[in-house]
């Protein structure tokens, strides 16, 4: 199953960057689609209205997060494979949407199962902060 899961996010990214780390965990970089989408002259990135039908947001009341335009775009890129993993082949996944990857994987362990989670930029700091050492992925667990 876990290939079919990889072949759905390789399937709806194209050719973005995409590091699997484990049987069911991947990094995806969607650095390119989001650039692809915000330069198409007719898109429009989703509202924080809408992003919010479908996307926890890290440390903020909804309404005073600043999200930029990049992050409404994965969050949705994100909404979109998690849709077709559960069409698809009945599973759930849960993301994280931040600055990079790190902040990410931490991201995505905040509303799990089947949830997402952006982490505003403004808000990375005082996240990362909040935790102790062994949460941070690189830093704790074996090493902590």
């Amino acid at each position: 199953a876990s290939a079919e899961v990889m072949e759905i996010f390789e399937r709806i990214i194209g050719p973005t960057y995409m590091q699997r780390t484990s049987i069911d965990e991947a990094y995806l970089d969607l650095t390119s689609k989001i650039k692809t989408k915000l330069s198409t002259i007719d898109y429009q990135p989703p509202s924080l209205t809408k992003m919010l039908e479908y996307t926890h947001v890290y440390g903020a009341l909804p309404e005073e997060a600043n999200i930029p335009s990049s992050m409404r775009v994965g969050a949705q890129i994100c909404d979109t494979i998690r849709k077709a993993v559960r069409k698809e082949l009945g599973f759930t996944v849960s993301a994280g949407i931040a600055v990079n990857k790190i902040v990410a994987k931490m991201a995505s362990s905040k509303n799990k199962p089947d949830k997402q989670t952006v982490i505003p930029p403004d808000r990375t700091k005082t996240m990362i902060h909040s935790l102790p050492l062994r949460d941070i992925p690189g830093l704790g667990g074996k090493l902590g």
